[in-house]
């Protein structure tokens, strides 16, 4: 994972997850969500080869006061690489992706320049984020995805 992965997903915090209503999800329901949202991008990926769903990750606590966020509960983050073939045009699969999607998505810009194809999308309907990005794992070409879910309750036998 490249060093911007720690300041996108800063980022993607900051404008992805809100307050936490009452009457929201379950912490499952938004690890659905954020995993849904992720094959939905995957599914876009034309010839890809192989996708790494990568391991489930603890859920992190919404009102951590670095994330500068009121909400209560926990959020998921996914993390996918997409591999793809060494002829496989990531850079324009990447720029193209926004105007690929629905009127539930919307581009987000973080203002962090990289030297490398990426994008920061928000789905709305679900409040997902998700960073999009170039990536080259173990010399092999990939599109890197990383999705931050809304805020959803913790089971009490999941609770820190």
């Amino acid at each position: 994972m490249k060093p911007l992965s720690a300041i996108v997903l800063t980022g993607l915090l900051t404008v992805g997850i809100g307050g936490c209503a009452i009457g929201q999800p379950s912490y499952d329901e938004v690890r659905d969500e954020a995993n849904q949202t992720l094959q939905q991008l995957a599914d876009l990926v034309p010839e890809r080869n192989d996708i790494d769903r990568g391991p489930e990750q603890e859920p992190y606590i919404c009102d951590d006061p670095l994330l500068m966020s009121s909400g209560s509960g926990a959020f998921y983050t996914g993390h996918w690489l997409i591999y793809v073939g060494r002829d496989f045009d990531i850079d324009g699969f990447i720029l193209d992706l926004p105007a690929r999607l629905d009127e539930r998505w919307e581009q987000r810009e973080l203002g962090t320049d990289v030297s490398f194809a990426h994008v920061d999308l928000v789905e709305n309907q679900l409040q997902v984020a998700v960073s999009v990005q170039e990536a080259t794992v173990n010399e092999r070409p990939a599109i890197e995805m990383i999705a931050i879910s809304r805020c959803g309750v913790l089971p009490d036998d999941a609770k820190p």
